[in-house]
């Protein structure tokens, strides 16, 4: 997220700072948790995913989400039976 508001938006340090202190007090923030990169491993392994879409996945996973929005991943994947990948652009 910050990588594209600074390359794309031009957002400087102190408006990503600002946004990232606004999400902590707005929303529920799930930590990285050894279990979660564990389980990131196996979805690389058995999906093929990068590292990075992994370690969303697998953090959707963990929160119970039903849908993960993601325009890197396949419209309408379903990981695990339980979380369902949606690339808005496709």
């Amino acid at each position: 997220m910050c990588v594209n508001l600074i390359k794309k938006v031009g957002f400087s340090e102190i408006e990503i700072q600002n946004l990232v202190a606004s999400l902590y007090r707005k929303y529920t923030v799930f930590e990285l948790s050894q279990d979660i990169l564990v389980k990131a491993s196996k979805i690389r392994t058995n999906n093929s995913f990068s590292f990075w879409d992994s370690i969303v996945a697998a953090s959707a996973l963990d929160c119970d989400a039903e849908y993960l929005i993601s325009e890197d991943m396949q419209d309408g994947f379903l990981l695990e039976n339980s979380l369902k990948i949606i690339n808005p652009f496709a």
